[in-house]
């Protein structure tokens, strides 16, 4: 923290370190939020509609544990999101 509060870069191991147990609260999050309650989870989708489509995603690949469940919804979306950009070049390609 101080490193950046001077304008810095962190050292890298301080950067990773923060990584994985973000990722297992992401695994965790769509489960979390149905135990909340249904003011929880509209609270999720109203907030943070990213953050969302990622923990729904994640909840998809439930027998993988929770870090594992969030690089597997990051990858599903990056892979979703390179087919549909794809898509959408050749239909405007195609127009010209």
């Amino acid at each position: 923290m101080e490193a950046v509060a001077k304008g810095e870069r962190p050292p890298e191991e301080e950067s990773t370190r923060r990584l994985v147990p973000m990722a297992r609260g992401v695994g965790t999050m769509r489960e979390m939020t149905r135990r909340a309650g249904p003011r929880a989870q509209s609270d999720l989708w109203r907030a943070a509609p990213p953050m969302g489509v990622m923990a729904w995603l994640a909840d998809l690949y439930r027998p993988l544990p929770p870090a594992w469940r969030t690089a597997a919804a990051a990858a599903t979306l990056g892979v979703g999101v390179a087919v549909l950009a794809t898509i959408v070049f050749r239909s405007t390609n195609r127009r010209l």
